[in-house]
């Protein structure tokens, strides 16, 4: 699978323009990150009313202030050490994060966990880099993100196993009391059985004037790459991973790439598409995803199968002797 990977530290300035860092690490004492970060240290489960006044990567106080107002269970310390040397995170903030579940988990449940920031300028633009992980699993526990203050914005991020992506939820700004309110809970997609979601660390960027992302574009097709098999009216779905793309165009060859059908243009923040197998029988089917100058297809081809409307029951025979052999004349 290839891997174009999102700088996501390329959030750059417009000369003029005012911006204000900050980075916000959750999760243990023992493994609080130190220089200019700020620390949500939990240590009881459903804690909340945790207080911290922010300060800026300068070490200069910003005025804000961080209260956990919707409680998270506790501390899970299975995230990655080895993030991507890409995101403007250390593994002291990533490898630990605050985490919920929807449904029971030792016998507690929080179907959301989240802080209100307040002390917030009416007038400034906020923008946030969330990043979530969850090593170690092979299911999806996805996790939105959502922000609330004069307007609403969401976003998601799978945790299972992430070393390199972030959520973004960009130029958002305070209610007019100046609070914003974050909001952590499982995704559309999650499907852990718990409805397990993670918040590990965030980069807040305050702005007097609304960002122009010029981030790097990142866009990879992974699924399908190749070697199975579809049936023509089936609904299957694509998956890619991408970053500051807002529209994906998804196309079908069936003849290894040499010409592209169009599927259709979708959402590039929920990263998949569903869509129904097209009557395409071919054994050199390929997906091509494109965006913001990017394209990426399936790696190798694989096949189309026609449709049937048609059951089949399979039977299966077997024979034994005493011996452990079967017989001599079936």
């Amino acid at each position: 699978m290839k891997n174009f990977t999102l700088l996501l530290m390329t959030l750059l300035s417009v000369i003029g323009f005012s911006q204000e860092y900050s980075y916000i690490d959750f999760g243990n004492q023992s493994t609080a990150t130190t220089g200019n970060w700020n620390n949500v240290i939990a240590t009881e489960r459903n804690q909340e009313g945790i207080v911290v006044s922010l300060v800026n990567d300068s070490g200069s106080d910003t005025g804000i202030t961080l209260t956990v107002n919707d409680s998270f269970d506790l501390v899970n310390t299975a995230g990655t050490s080895a993030p991507s040397a890409n995101l403007p995170f250390p593994a002291s903030a990533t490898g630990d994060s605050f985490f919920g579940s929807s449904g029971e988990f030792n016998g507690n449940i929080n179907a959301t966990g989240g802080f209100i920031l307040s002390g917030l300028n009416t007038a400034s633009y906020y923008s946030f880099v969330v990043f979530g992980s969850r090593m170690g699993v092979s299911d999806n526990r996805e996790t939105e993100y959502t922000i609330t203050g004069s307007s609403t914005i969401s976003a998601a991020l799978d945790a299972s196993n992430n070393e390199t992506l972030a959520a973004e939820i960009l130029n958002i700004q305070p209610d007019a009391s100046g609070n914003l309110t974050f909001v952590a809970a499982p995704g559309a997609n999650n499907t852990n059985s718990a409805g397990f979601y993670y918040l590990n660390t965030l980069m807040l960027v305050e702005s007097d004037t609304p960002w122009s992302n010029t981030g790097e574009a990142s866009l990879d097709l992974t699924y399908p790459n190749g070697g199975h098999t579809w049936m023509v009216n089936d609904d299957v779905t694509i998956e890619w991973e991408s970053q500051f793309i807002d529209d994906i165009s998804v196309e079908i060859s069936a003849d290894g790439g040499a010409t592209w059908s169009s599927v259709g243009t979708f959402d590039g923040n929920p990263q998949e598409a569903t869509f129904t197998v097209p009557d395409m029988v071919t054994e050199n089917a390929k997906i091509r995803v494109s965006g913001e100058g990017l394209t990426d297809m399936s790696e190798e081809v694989f096949t189309i199968i026609p449709w049937e409307d048609t059951v089949y029951r399979i039977v299966i025979l077997g024979s034994s002797t005493a011996a452990g052999t079967g017989p001599s004349s079936p």
